[in-house]
């Protein structure tokens, strides 16, 4: 299992963090959002969806490594370099490379996180956590 930060601030789109709303003062926090090997969750990747990085971070990754992923990725599993494609991305998953994703979403930009949670908060039920800083 792995997670990704979202930081919030209390005036950015109207969230209040749980420790401001209860009065502690706080105006930041944010939200981790959790993934195991099937997804955030189990609710799968939203590969196509706006404002996941998870292709456009996939894609550079692969880009930037020559088709290698991050630490000890073999590729494609017969020491091929993986492509850009999704299923590439599920061969990287199933090789036990889901702990780890800062190669691929370690440049996501914290307003499109943000958006991506907020846009999907309902589907996303049960794999973010709430944080306050």
């Amino acid at each position: 299992m792995g997670s990704v930060y979202v930081p919030v601030d209390v005036a950015n789109a109207g969230i209040m963090p749980m420790d401001a709303s209860g009065g502690g003062g706080q105006t930041g926090g944010g939200y981790w959002i959790n993934w195991t090997a099937s997804g955030y969750e189990g609710h799968g990747w939203f590969w196509d969806k706006p404002n996941n990085y998870l292709k456009d971070g996939w894609a550079a990754a692969v880009d930037n490594g020559g088709g290698y992923v991050g630490d000890g990725c073999n590729g494609d599993g017969s020491n091929q370099p993986h492509t850009s494609e999704f299923e590439s991305f599920l061969i990287h998953i199933q090789n036990g490379h889901s702990e780890n994703l800062n190669a691929i979403l370690g440049s996501w930009p914290n307003d499109k996180k943000l958006t991506f949670v907020l846009t999907n908060a309902a589907k996303l039920e049960g794999c973010i956590t709430a944080t306050a800083s």
